[in-house]
């Protein structure tokens, strides 16, 4: 569905069917090849063969979503990419490390969100919500 290439390394989105869930689904991944050397990141979405098939063409507002989930976590694997090859530092290992890193750092920032909504629900000012977002994420 998403394909990137640069200086011989490959990303791409792929439905894992290596591995079937107990739902029949299969794990939706991103895949690195580096002269063919291969490595995969998880999406964290699981769908059918034929459900993969049919996502790009899909219309729905659960489709819509489905493929800018995926886009995203294509996105930042593929921003890492970009990032180690314009320093002459790409390594499977360095990808592994600044993969983990930005991981981490989005689910703080996903946190903090969701301390800041939890404000805004409180029925408490913006700028309450705000400061707990900003304290929220520093903390985390």
């Amino acid at each position: 569905m998403f394909f990137y290439s640069k200086e011989l390394i490959t990303v791409a989105t792929m439905l894992d069917t290596r591995t079937q869930k107990a739902n029949g689904s299969y794990p939706v991944k991103i895949r690195v090849n580096r002269k063919c050397v291969r490595a995969y990141y998880p999406t964290g979405k699981s769908l059918t063969k034929e459900d993969w098939l049919a996502l790009p063409s899909n219309k729905s507002h659960a489709a819509k979503a489905l493929r800018e989930s995926i886009e995203n976590s294509f996105s930042l694997v593929r921003w890492n990419v970009e990032m180690l090859l314009e320093k002459g530092l790409f390594s499977f290992e360095a990808l592994d490390s600044r993969s983990l890193l930005e991981k981490q750092y989005y689910l703080k920032i996903d946190k903090g969100i969701k301390y800041f909504n939890a404000g805004l629900k409180l029925g408490s000012n913006w700028q309450v919500s705000y400061g707990i977002l900003c304290v929220s994420i520093l903390l985390l």
